[in-house]
């Protein structure tokens, strides 16, 4: 529901399944690309509406079974006790509930392992992306030694700062994956202010 008040007449529950209804449907363009989330409450916004439906043609050609309805489910919200009577509603129509259980909760299993293994991918994916930046970047110079010999030409020049950017976002990639946090030299001032200077981390 999207209130915390129950609604109390079959209007008042007409108008809050479609409001919800019309939520769900926003919620699952917005989780578009998450197939599980989304399929969720593609669900809750076609049960939102059936259920509108159903009490509405309730409330114009039955009204005393439509309040008896409302009154029921204002019961139950209010009891905060939706499982229950599902359960027993699904058993009483020849469904079997437990079921349903049991495959959601393999869904939920196989949910529950994609994140790490993603997370696995994506960790070898960025390792890789460094080591390559690192072998297009080529050996660090030598402090020791001169870098040039003869006039720095302006096409040397620029292969040697690519190189550097080269290095240096492969060690800002590494920095990301062994801390969890953005490298310092690339934190704006808040970020700064939450994890501290690169002085202060060192302190």
């Amino acid at each position: 529901m999207t209130t915390f008040e129950t609604p109390k007449t079959p209007r008042e529950f007409v108008k809050t399944m479609l409001r919800s209804a019309i939520e769900a449907d926003r919620l699952a363009d917005e989780n578009i690309n998450d197939h599980c989330i989304r399929e969720a409450h593609i669900h809750a916004a076609v049960n939102g509406l059936v259920a509108a439906m159903a009490m509405e043609m309730l409330s114009r050609f039955a009204t005393t079974s439509a309040e008896s309805s409302a009154n029921q489910l204002d019961q139950i919200l209010t009891a905060g006790d939706l499982a229950g009577p599902l359960y027993r509603m699904a058993q009483n129509l020849d469904f079997d509930p437990n079921q349903w259980i049991a495959d959601f909760n393999e869904r939920a299993a196989r949910r529950g392992a994609k994140p790490e293994a993603g997370r696995r991918a994506a960790h070898i994916a960025l390792t890789t992306l460094a080591d390559r930046w690192e072998q297009m970047a080529g050996p660090a110079p030598d402090p020791s030694e001169g870098l040039f010999v003869d006039e720095v030409t302006p096409a040397e020049s620029a292969r040697v700062e690519r190189a550097n950017t080269y290095r240096t976002a492969a060690s800002d990639l590494r920095d990301v994956l062994r801390t969890g946090r953005i490298p310092h030299p690339l934190m704006t001032d808040a970020e700064l202010e939450q994890h501290g200077t690169p002085e202060e981390a060192a302190s």
